[in-house]
């Protein structure tokens, strides 16, 4: 589903998604489906394998620095993969979890799932790539690029090597997206997002509790509170800090988590019993409203998600529109906003 107001949600009259990303969207799912057509072969690799390989050639033959592929048995519940920035590389579930399976084994809901997560995670090495060389074409060096994205040297070599694929006809609509995901990749925005980020991690753990042990919710609940009051103060210190046009959004969330914030420290178990702890972490419960809110700003504020989200969720419903399964839609046309 294509997020109204990022740039693939076309306005009425106008497509504001760039040709090249919907012509790499489609040649994507056509080969993702052919692979999945595939008939399994004894010791080859997997769909997933091959996909993989495919989106790493393409980022490269797109002037993108080879990412570095890790197998993360840690990946945090309910994620199915993620971009390290700072080592440059892609985590991904270990292989014996996924990777090895044939495709008829996993069915068509983790099919379309994981080119979805693929994509997702691509875009994001690419926007970052693009912020290094946005920096980089108004004349940054390369320490300077390092210290302000917190990326590997070879990456903002690369960077200062490509400035120039920002300038001219046809790299309007990539400088303009670089503008709009720089703040959030550098400087008080930034700083302000991470330390939501980690509210929305110490509430997810506690709010995914809910159905464990008495001791399993109590840790979870202790972790919370913890860490929760440090969280919220650099929420509101960074808030402070944010000038520009991202000042008001920031602030308006910043008022809202203050308040999730006081809601859970209000509603903490009095009396310690382990159902007064499930309660606490219950789906309506002040726990889940702070982890909501939290979630928002993650997925529909902070534009790099926001996009890679729509991108990867167009992606897996291309491919699974081709291949028939997952029960996919067609892509947005000009005039339609999903």
């Amino acid at each position: 589903m294509v997020t109204p107001g990022s740039p693939l949600s076309p306005a009425p009259g106008h497509d504001v998604v760039q040709r090249s990303l919907r012509d790499r969207v489609d040649e994507y799912a056509t080969y993702a489906h052919q692979l999945a057509n595939d008939p399994p072969k004894p010791g080859a690799k997997s769909f997933h394998a091959k996909l993989l390989d495919w989106v790493t050639e393409r980022l490269v033959a797109d002037g993108v620095p080879t990412w570095t592929r890790v197998e993360d048995s840690a990946l945090p519940s309910g994620k199915s993969g993620a971009f390290d920035h700072v080592l440059w590389k892609v985590k991904l579930p270990p292989s014996k979890q996924l990777y090895r399976k044939a495709i008829n084994e996993l069915g068509a809901d983790a099919v379309k799932g994981y080119t979805d997560t693929l994509f997702h995670e691509a875009y994001h090495c690419e926007q970052y790539f693009t912020v290094a060389k946005l920096l980089a074409s108004r004349g940054i060096g390369i320490p300077e690029i390092m210290g302000k994205l917190v990326v590997p040297r070879r990456v903002a070599e690369a960077a200062v090597r490509a400035k120039g694929t920002l300038d001219g006809e046809g790299a309007a609509e990539a400088r303009s997206l670089a503008e709009r995901w720089e703040p959030w990749t550098t400087g008080p925005v930034h700083d302000w997002l991470n330390a939501v980020l980690k509210l929305k991690n110490l509430s997810r753990a506690a709010r995914a509790a809910q159905d464990k042990s008495p001791d399993t919710i109590q840790k979870e609940i202790t972790a919370l509170l913890a860490g929760m009051g440090d969280c919220r103060d650099k929420v509101v210190r960074h808030a402070a800090e944010v000038t520009g046009q991202e000042a008001d959004v920031v602030a308006a969330e910043t008022v809202r988590l203050r308040e999730a914030c006081a809601a859970v420290e209000d509603g903490r178990p009095a009396d310690g019993s382990a159902s007064a702890r499930a309660e606490f972490v219950r789906e309506g419960g002040p726990v889940a409203a702070l982890n909501t809110i939290a979630h928002h700003v993650y997925q529909e504020v902070d534009p790099l998600e926001k996009d890679a989200w729509a991108l990867g969720a167009l992606a897996g419903e291309a491919f699974a529109l081709k291949a028939g399964v997952g029960g996919g839609t067609a892509p947005p046309s000009a005039g339609t906003a999903h």
